[in-house]
């Protein structure tokens, strides 16, 4: 300790420091400030596994695998919660509802068109001993979307989980874009989530706990050719959230976005999607697939599968919602090098 450069050059000028501790003293001093961290660090390690505290944001992870791992989907806290998921017949919304129902919540399968994709995944959760139903309506039909969530709760009750999946994203040049496509685009992905919400609202509010979770997508943030149209309601969906959770909070309900990244589903229509293609498009598409595809970690789309989906509806006190604001994903894009 006494031969430590920082020691030597602190009592350099005589046999004393400035606040008249002798070498001797100061490494005394020293030695027990270093005990005691150790003992603080052991003592936290061994309280993180009992269960009875944690030492970091990365041990409270650790320990709720943990639990998760010995109790299974139960941990969520959603046992008996009637759960509504738009676009819940395919793709990201089917996981969702076959995530829920693992978690014992009662997911419902709100679609507006193939009805066998509907039937096959009610089915599916029916076969895992869950319990499920289908309700069948046009989103961008806004005015008809508050009768609907009434039939809900009269016939199965109260919508305890909102999850506002569904969404539609037509392949069209700016130039192309009528009004009635970008009000088809606008009711289908930004107004049908706000009237759904406003409508099961009020039973939230009465029972003061409530979830609604938001799909974004991460060409709001990135822009995206010939999807002008989607590219602002995926970002204005991510504004009517952080306005909800603010308004709403006092009453134990949470409202969040989920930007799940480029995902493996299933596409009607795979040459609207050039970052999924190795093919050149005309018009700077093809340099856009490139730099998306630069844009992703690890390079590999995600699949649509989900493992612990449903843990964004658990019972937590989160009051804030929203996906990262520009300047981490500024930040971020810096650390990858897309940007300097």
């Amino acid at each position: 300790m006494l031969n430590d450069p920082d020691v030597k050059e602190r009592f350099a000028s005589g046999g004393m420091d400035i606040v008249g501790n002798s070498p001797e003293q100061f490494a005394q001093a020293m030695r027990a400030d270093i005990a005691r961290v150790r003992k603080l660090v052991k003592d936290a390690d061994i309280r993180s596994e009992r269960g009875q505290g944690t030492r970091s944001s990365c041990g409270r992870i650790d320990r709720r695998k943990r639990q998760m791992a010995e109790k299974g989907y139960e941990s969520f806290g959603i046992t008996g919660k009637v759960a509504l998921v738009s676009g819940g017949n395919r793709n990201i919304g089917r996981a969702t509802v076959l995530t829920l129902a693992k978690a014992g919540a009662v997911p419902l399968i709100l679609y507006g068109s193939d009805d066998e994709a509907a039937r096959k995944v009610c089915a599916e959760v029916e076969k895992a001993g869950g319990h499920s139903g289908t309700y069948k309506a046009d989103l961008a039909d806004t005015a008809s979307l508050k009768p609907l969530v009434k039939r809900i709760e009269k016939e199965v009750g109260g919508i305890d989980i909102l999850i506002n999946n569904a969404a539609i994203r037509p392949n069209t040049k700016i130039s192309a874009i009528t009004e009635e496509e970008w009000d088809r685009v606008f009711n289908t992905n930004l107004k049908a989530p706000f009237f759904l919400s406003q409508a099961v609202l009020p039973h939230m509010v009465r029972q003061r706990w409530g979830r609604i979770v938001n799909i974004g997508g991460t060409d709001a943030y990135w822009g995206k050719i010939r999807r002008a149209h989607g590219v602002s309601a995926k970002l204005g969906l991510v504004g009517l959230s952080r306005a909800l959770a603010a308004e709403v909070a006092r009453f134990g309900i949470t409202v969040n976005v989920v930007i799940p990244g480029t995902i493996d589903t299933q596409r009607p229509h795979p040459e609207w999607y050039p970052e999924m293609q190795t093919g050149a498009y005309p018009d700077g598409a093809a340099r856009q697939a490139a730099g998306s595809r630069q844009r992703l970690p690890v390079h590999r789309q995600r699949t649509r599968h989900l493992r612990h989906g449903a843990g964004i509806v658990r019972e937590r006190r989160r009051h804030a919602a929203g996906a990262p604001d520009d300047r981490r994903i500024q930040r971020r894009r810096v650390l990858r090098g897309e940007i300097t």
